[in-house]
């Protein structure tokens, strides 16, 4: 999946440059604190002239006090922009993952990358963005200030850096590497849980449990080593940075203590000098996490770039809208399905349906027949072949998957219909005997309500939607047979055409006169 990421990371460019503004204050303003300490040393202890204590505590106070209000805002700035990117990038994805068909087996992808990836690239960034641009200028002016202190001690703590820098680079590749294992782990995890939910009844019934147990025990113990190992060479990276602001400090203290002995260097310049040695390394080892950060940002935006929501097309089929022939509402010709460069078929389907025909696709399981059905609403579309649906005519497709959405059981019934007649729902519902009071709340997580209540939802909401072409996959299971009884009287009341799929005898509930049946067995 393509991304700009460039657009996306600097889309808010007036919050930036406002962030920028009230950190270059910030980083101003606290450089100056530490040569404070020179005066102080220097202009008044030394020189014993107390009345410059009173001028620079008043500095020192205004000072500290403006940083309180400049540090709010870069707190504030800087969590607005990181949730509106944040935000931008979920947008980008659930539109690309909406926009797709036949997607499922991305499901879980789709929910980690939402709710993981985002959140790392965001908050990664941010770290990037924080500790580059404005650290590299702190650690210029740390150096410019040490060089007009004493420059044999600024040369001295110039040596370290390579070290620093070379430790740094080894650790963002292990870091990168463990990163995205750390994340396929993850990924497993997900899937496992997912199925783990899915099939929760079937492993109590078959008594997996303890199997099941021991692949989630596996799968844990994988991420938690990852982390350990991550999270111990990220600490090492901190450790090797607080030991050398440890150390330096001391050295320059001491060879800056035999210049101060033979008058080479001021005491206050000393003192100074120590407290910026002593800060330089925080800095730097913020812009030495960098390539760390990364790499961990890296991983994320890897996995979103291979993303790929969309079915690929590679079937030659051609699904339109045309003015057919009086009567005629779908036309289909030469027709062969095909999954994962599989043609389903051998033989060449091709047939009409008109006005008022009841049409019944039947086969076996695993033959096409739900494919078959998608491919006539546009929803799958690898296929050899000719689809034509006549212009303004209206397909209602009804999937097997049983789903619903917060909220009562009419809003299930009306979601996505602009207008409906009260009176025309409260007859399907009795058509359908649906007995539950349409007030009542349900939930799309925990679906409280059994397989042929929600297939009589389905079916209401279908026919509110007063389709020229309704199709049904499956939909009629788990209903009882009075149901379908009244169900089919209703259709062919209101002359519907029809097509479902049925692997009951239907010969009970319609003549096979009344009804064309088309079997799939016939064309594999």
């Amino acid at each position: 999946m393509k991304i700009n990421y460039k657009i996306i990371l600097v889309r808010h460019k007036f919050l930036l440059s406002i962030l920028g503004v009230f950190i270059f204050i910030q980083i101003v303003v606290s450089t100056i604190f530490p040569y404070i300490t020179k005066f102080i040393i220097d202009n008044v202890l030394v020189s014993g002239h107390l009345q410059n204590l009173r001028m620079i505590l008043i500095i020192t106070v205004i000072l500290v006090v403006s940083l309180i209000p400049i540090n709010v805002a870069i707190s504030y700035f800087s969590s607005k922009w990181l949730q509106l990117t944040i935000f931008d990038f979920r947008q980008m994805i659930a539109a690309k993952f909406l926009d797709s068909k036949e997607n499922s087996n991305n499901n879980g992808l789709f929910i980690n990358t939402i709710i993981n990836d985002c959140e790392i690239i965001g908050n990664q960034f941010l770290s990037i963005l924080l500790n580059g641009v404005p650290n590299i200028l702190l650690i210029i002016l740390y150096i410019v200030v040490l060089l007009s202190l004493d420059l044999k001690l600024t040369l001295l703590i110039l040596i370290t850096i390579p070290i620093f820098i070379f430790v740094s680079y080894i650790t963002s590749k292990k870091v990168f590497t463990l990163s995205k294992k750390l994340q396929e782990y993850r990924d497993q995890l997900i899937g496992f849980l997912n199925a783990y939910v899915r099939n929760k009844l079937l492993i109590d019934l078959y008594k997996l449990r303890n199997e099941e147990q021991s692949l989630f025990t596996h799968s844990v113990e994988q991420v938690k080593d990852v982390n350990i190992k991550t999270n111990t060479i990220l600490s090492f990276l901190g450790n090797i940075s607080g030991l050398l602001t440890v150390i330096i400090p001391l050295i320059t203290l001491f060879f800056g203590s035999l210049l101060v002995v033979y008058h080479q260097l001021s005491l206050g310049s000393l003192v100074a000098f120590n407290s910026y040695s002593a800060m330089i390394f925080l800095p730097l080892g913020k812009i030495l996490d960098i390539p760390a950060l990364f790499s961990q940002m890296k991983v994320s935006l890897t996995r979103i770039e291979s993303l790929n929501f969309s079915s690929e097309s590679y079937a030659l089929g051609e699904y339109s809208t045309s003015t057919l022939e009086d009567k005629v509402l779908l036309f289909v010709k030469n027709f062969i399905p095909y999954v994962e460069y599989k043609a389903l078929f051998t033989k060449k389907l091709s047939f009409s349906v008109l006005e008022e025909d009841i049409l019944r696709i039947s086969g076996a399981n695993g033959v096409g027949k739900s494919i078959l059905l998608k491919a006539l609403v546009g929803y799958h579309e690898n296929f050899e072949g000719e689809i034509k649906k006549k212009s303004d005519s209206q397909i209602v497709y009804v999937p097997q998957e049983n789903f619903l959405f917060d909220g009562s059981i009419k809003d299930n019934m009306t979601k996505g219909i602009e207008s409906y007649e009260l009176v025309q729902l409260l007859r399907l519902v009795n058509i359908l005997s649906f007995e539950l009071p349409l007030s009542q709340e349900v939930s799309s997580v925990t679906i409280s309500l059994s397989s042929g209540q929600l297939q009589k939802i389905k079916l209401i909401r279908a026919l509110l939607s007063k389709p020229d072409i309704l199709i049904l996959d499956e939909v009629l299971s788990n209903l009882e047979d009075s149901v379908i009884i009244n169900f089919i009287s209703y259709i062919k009341e209101i002359k519907l055409t029809t097509i479902f799929i049925y692997h009951g005898n239907f010969e009970l509930y319609l003549k096979k006169n009344e009804y064309n049946d088309i079997n799939l067995n016939e064309y594999i």
